[in-house]
């Protein structure tokens, strides 16, 4: 959001106020110039970390995650309404906003008719445009910008997208309400908004604590080692513990893990070599590792 939601800011700031108001326009840019600056740490620390760990995000990667035209009837594997009637495979892509929505907002657009509508329904189809990526919208001029290549989600513009519908929504909500003979539209739309938002997964078990005494600081490898998510529960304990764990879980892989994980399995001990010349390594084999 970082990335998209100022895109929004500036559309507006186009859209609603004249080129000769350059008094407005500089305490718009004043204030995001203010806003920022807390955020500054938190992104030279981000740009530090990637590039000592050698991440980044290749564009067939990005590709991958965005969305295609088909998107929009998405709805998540979650989702309850939907299911069996609309496709489920879309995960992060699935862009179907919701009948409900989708009617309130065309009612919106006619009935209305004001400015302040068809900015918000021009701004969510051009976050759309963004959301299919660099292969089908101007999302590939984005990967120009300095930082926006961390970006590795382009359908999560969809969320921008989201909140422009939902003023749409607002408007034709509004215009059903004023009506006497439209209003009992009302009640059915927002049990069908509640009914369609409705959604259900499994939880996450905690993970149980190592029944041995780990001391803080302590460097760990916590086996069995995973590919992926499954070295999340590692990384929990290690934060409750404060300890540090060699196996951990992000958005990123670091160059290392593949090769770590290879010679685990194949048995070789100079696999500990490189940690040990840092610290002591301790090593929690669980029920199950070979």
């Amino acid at each position: 959001l970082l990335i998209f939601f100022p895109m929004l800011v500036a559309l507006w700031t186009v859209w609603f106020m004249p080129w000769a108001d350059i008094r407005r326009r500089l305490d718009i840019a004043a204030a995001a110039l203010v806003s920022t600056v807390p955020v500054v740490p938190l992104l030279i620390g981000y740009h530090a970390r990637q590039a000592a760990y050698g991440f980044d995000r290749g564009v067939d990667e990005i590709k991958a995650m965005s969305a295609t035209w088909s998107s929009i009837a998405g709805i998540s594997h979650h989702a309850v309404l939907w299911r069996g009637w609309l496709p489920d495979t879309f995960y992060e892509a699935s862009l179907f906003p919701g009948a409900a929505i989708l009617g309130l907002t065309i009612v919106g657009v006619i009935a209305s008719r004001s400015r302040v509508v068809v900015f918000y329904l021009v701004a969510a189809v051009f976050m759309w445009t963004l959301a299919l990526g660099p292969e089908r919208g101007p999302y590939a001029l984005l990967l120009h910008v300095p930082g926006a290549q961390s970006i590795r989600v382009p359908a999560r513009a969809w969320l921008v997208a989201a909140l422009c519908l939902a003023v749409c929504a607002g408007f034709g909500a509004g215009w059903l309400a004023r009506g006497t003979r439209t209003r009992w539209f009302i009640p059915p739309l927002a049990l069908l908004i509640v009914a369609e938002g409705w959604f259900a997964a499994p939880v996450q078990r905690v993970p149980a604590a190592l029944p041995l005494y780990i001391a803080p600081g302590t460097m760990v490898l916590d086996l069995p080692i995973g590919a992926g998510y499954d070295n999340a529960d590692s990384q929990s304990l290690a934060v409750m513990g404060d300890y540090r764990v060699v196996n951990g879980y992000s958005g990123y892989a670091p160059s290392h893990f593949l090769p770590l994980r290879t010679a685990l399995a194949d048995h070789r001990p100079e696999v500990f070599t490189p940690f040990r010349r840092r610290a002591d390594l301790y090593v929690v084999s669980r029920p199950g590792v070979d």
